[in-house]
């Protein structure tokens, strides 16, 4: 029996442990307590352009195939997402992040007819139809942002746009399409021979301006579009990393930073705008600013909020009360219970409904012909101010006073036979049941853990209309202590 017992107390233990290490497993895997801020990672750019090096032979590929520049930097957006995503309050999303969130029947498919169209357009020899559908597109593609969630497909409207322009004579034109081609997708790459000589010396063109004029990122050049671009796709800051030639030729890279305002007014400004030398120290150097960025942002674990108030206050406690005018000789005691509700309906302004119950004690020469109960019900307003360790409050308000089987008298005769007439005098007895009055207390709530307080208050009511003329019976002074619960 004895080994059954120990037994049976080892398997309890084992599963008590092992509910617990569930219950921790669970626990950390539960979401950060905190509402993680947004903030978009853009591809980076490589803008080190070399105009030599824009046609090649593919050797097999598809004839028109470009490489784009992305994955020569890659590297630089991985590594600023490893130092980002090191933060539990930001949430970090990449380009396609933002194309799984558009809606099905998004911009991009307008964007992708218009290309479509453009093309045959151009190839049909059709150059005015094919200028107005592919400007269209571009027009589309910017207001979707897709030269920055899909820069290849913006890319290409650019190239037939160019190429559309040329055709027509408009030469002047065609250099700007073919730049915005460029600063679309630095590291475009065209199959030699594929297009004609004019074509390809005027995106050659393009592309030494592009590399003598650019330098850095301009994907939001203006703070106008960035808050756009925020607010369509809800993200609290963006960040741009690109790679570009500096002044003697020198490599640079550039990290820029747009971020919402704090308080959710005004434009986005450029919080982060750092550049420094593309060398072994790039990583470090990253690093560093958007650490430096991060330890200052506006993260909701920072965030200075206001501490929520209770809204409802109720408490029931111990009550005495003693009425400073009676019609007996001495003072009287009276002892009950209280029970109150306070709506904390405005900054300072409490609505309050309360009742106490109290029975009667003898007073020392019996002038009380027997005991009694009274209950006293007020509702008014007032005045409380909410701390952190606890609530002070004045309060005011209308009072009712039911007073049950009350009868007092000095007069001997009556003590012994109140109910005969021919010994007691009827009018020698005071009996008041119902008083009307005005009340006022003052008290405070003392936190004991968490929304429990300890209560106590005081205060003093005054009479103005009885059932029986002239209240004989006036002014009780009350005392309460007992707790109270904060309802938020």
């Amino acid at each position: 029996m004895g080994n059954i017992r120990f037994i049976s107390l080892v398997a309890l233990m084992g599963l008590f442990l092992a509910s617990q290490a569930s219950a921790q497993t669970v626990s950390q895997e539960q979401d950060y307590p905190f509402t993680k801020i947004r903030i978009f990672l853009a591809d980076g750019a490589d803008f080190r352009i070399d105009p030599d090096d824009i046609f090649r032979e593919f050797n097999g590929h598809p004839v028109g195939e470009q490489t784009a520049d992305i994955k020569r930097v890659a590297w630089l957006t991985d590594f600023a997402d490893e130092v980002l995503d090191g933060y539990h309050e930001l949430e970090v999303l990449r380009s396609h992040d933002l194309l799984l969130d558009r809606e099905p029947d998004s911009g991009e498919i307008i964007v992708r007819g218009l290309l479509h169209l453009g093309i045959e357009r151009y190839k049909d020899i059709r150059i005015p139809a094919a200028i107005t559908a592919l400007e269209q597109g571009a027009e589309a593609a910017m207001a979707e942002f897709l030269d920055i969630l899909s820069p290849d497909l913006v890319s290409d409207i650019y190239l037939y746009l160019g190429l559309s322009r040329l055709e027509n004579g408009e030469d002047a034109l065609a250099h700007v399409a073919f730049k915005n081609m460029f600063t679309v997708t630095p590291g475009k790459h065209f199959q030699k021979g594929y297009y004609p000589k004019d074509a390809e010396d005027a995106i050659t063109k393009a592309a030494i301006d592009v590399s003598k004029s650019h330098q850095g990122d301009v994907l939001l050049s203006s703070a106008l579009r960035a808050d756009r671009f925020m607010k369509r796709h809800k993200v609290n800051a963006v960040c741009t990393l690109s790679i570009s030639k500096a002044l003697g030729s020198k490599k640079e890279v550039e990290i820029r930073l747009f971020e919402r305002p704090k308080r959710g007014k005004g434009l986005v400004s450029l919080s982060v705008m750092d550049r420094f030398a593309l060398d072994e120290g790039t990583q470090e150097r990253i690093s560093k600013t958007l650490t430096a960025w991060a330890s200052c942002a506006d993260v909701p674990s920072r965030r200075l909020e206001k501490r929520k108030a209770p809204r409802f206050f109720m408490d029931t406690s111990a009550a005495y009360a003693v009425y400073l005018k009676t019609p007996t000789r001495r003072h009287f005691h009276n002892a009950g219970l209280g029970i109150g509700l306070a709506w904390h309906a405005a900054e300072g302004l409490d609505i309050f409904g309360r009742l106490n119950i109290f029975n009667s004690f003898p007073d020392p020469y019996k002038d009380l012909i027997s005991d009694f109960w009274s209950v006293q019900a007020i509702a008014g307003a007032g005045y409380s101010l909410i701390a952190n360790w606890g609530r002070v409050f004045v309060h005011f308000g209308l009072e009712m006073n039911y007073l049950s089987d009350f009868a007092s008298t000095t007069d001997p005769q009556c003590k012994f036979w109140p109910n005969d007439p021919s010994r007691c005098d009827r009018t020698r007895i005071k009996n008041p049941s119902v008083l009307l009055g005005i009340n006022g207390t003052v008290g405070f709530n003392i936190k004991i853990s968490g929304p429990v307080s300890l209560n106590f208050q005081t205060g003093v009511s005054a009479y103005y209309y009885s059932n029986k003329g002239v209240p004989d019976i006036n002014f009780p002074y009350l005392l309460e202590l007992g707790l109270g619960y904060a309802f938020f």
